[in-house]
């Protein structure tokens, strides 16, 4: 690629700022709700203040951040909506807590979110059964080596209340199985991402619009580094007609259609089930999968794309059926979000 897209950002720092801002269009185009100018700034001051992302490629640079333009958040700043995560050369976007909590709400399914961490020391008391609640009184500790647990409500438009709640242990085997759990925002924002554990814990009961899906394949790209998943973006190609609008597009999502059209169908439809199951830990998925077909499944490589579509039809039929009265503690058994 001509325009230097593919080389580290270090070696040429004025070239990322015009790739940068020959975006615009398509970012006017993307999130018109944005200040593209104060995102533009954003993506740049978080590049050039770590080295690390220094060292990355422009382009996965540029597709992360178009990625996260795509779902209206700002990566990086003082808002914590998302951030941009270095991994050698290639750079992947996080969703933060405050932008699933910002997603939530405008899925207009949600009337109210909270998610919290209990300290050593809090007063913490959850109830189970057809009466749930979660009560707890903080006593003020505020050091991140001192959370024991974190917990998610959510008001449904609906008019349910969902409480959902993870313990210090879930929450680090989520990490141990994320690829970003000692980069970026859980060495930065540690108690922040113990709170998005907790809230990723109430996606299977908050009705999924276009950008949650989205927001789920960029987990999975974070967690297992499986880039198949980023064709889920290829919509960021609806530009305005014209040679013009096509070379506006060419960077991020021009990578985002080799990608999608280079996968096989094996990938696809892992990153199908994954995009609605992927929180769930291996050996859960693995025993789904088991009971599905009625014979041990010890890997997704044994199963065919067919088998794997399946059972991505029969995870969503268990989920639309769920009694939504589930009690917590069955949740904590079903998963380690």
């Amino acid at each position: 690629m001509s325009d230097g897209t593919l080389v580290p950002i270090r070696a040429d720092i004025a070239a990322f700022g015009k790739a940068l801002k020959a975006k615009q269009p398509v970012l006017q185009q993307l999130a018109p709700q944005l200040n593209v100018e104060r995102w533009m700034r954003i993506v740049y001051q978080s590049v050039v203040r770590t080295p690390k992302l220094m060292n990355c490629t422009a382009d996965s640079v540029l597709r992360s951040a178009l990625q996260a333009a795509e779902l209206g958040l700002e990566p990086g700043g003082a808002r914590g909506e998302a951030y941009l995560v270095p991994f050698g050369q290639e750079c992947i976007v996080i969703v933060g807590y405050r932008g699933w909590v910002n997603l939530f709400y405008r899925s207009g399914a949600v009337k109210k979110v909270v998610a919290r961490c209990v300290f050593e020391g809090d007063e913490y008391e959850e109830c189970f059964g057809t009466d749930e609640y979660i009560r707890h009184r903080p006593c003020g500790e505020t050091d991140p080596a001192k959370i024991i647990r974190a917990y998610a409500i959510v008001w449904l438009s609906s008019g349910d209340t969902i409480p959902y709640s993870v313990t210090r242990e879930q929450i680090e085997r989520h990490r141990a199985r994320s690829r970003a759990g000692r980069e970026g925002p859980w060495v930065t924002d540690y108690a922040a991402m113990c709170a998005k554990t907790a809230l990723l814990g109430l996606k299977s009961w908050v009705p999924s619009d276009e950008r949650i899906g989205k927001a789920m394949s960029a987990e999975i790209i974070a967690d297992t580094g499986d880039l198949t998943t980023i064709g889920e973006f290829e919509s960021t190609d609806a530009a305005p007609e014209g040679r013009a609008a096509e070379t506006a597009v060419s960077g991020p999502i021009r990578l985002a259609r080799k990608l999608k059209q280079g996968r096989s169908e094996h990938e696809a439809a892992c990153a199908r089930f994954f995009a609605i199951a992927g929180q769930l830990p291996d050996e859960k998925r693995h025993e789904f999968a088991s009971d599905v077909f009625g014979k041990p499944v010890r890997s997704f490589r044994d199963l065919t794309p067919d088998e794997i579509d399946r059972l991505t039809s029969a995870w969503k039929e268990q989920t639309e059926t769920q009694d939504e009265a589930m009690p917590l503690s069955s949740l904590d058994e079903t998963t380690s979000s």
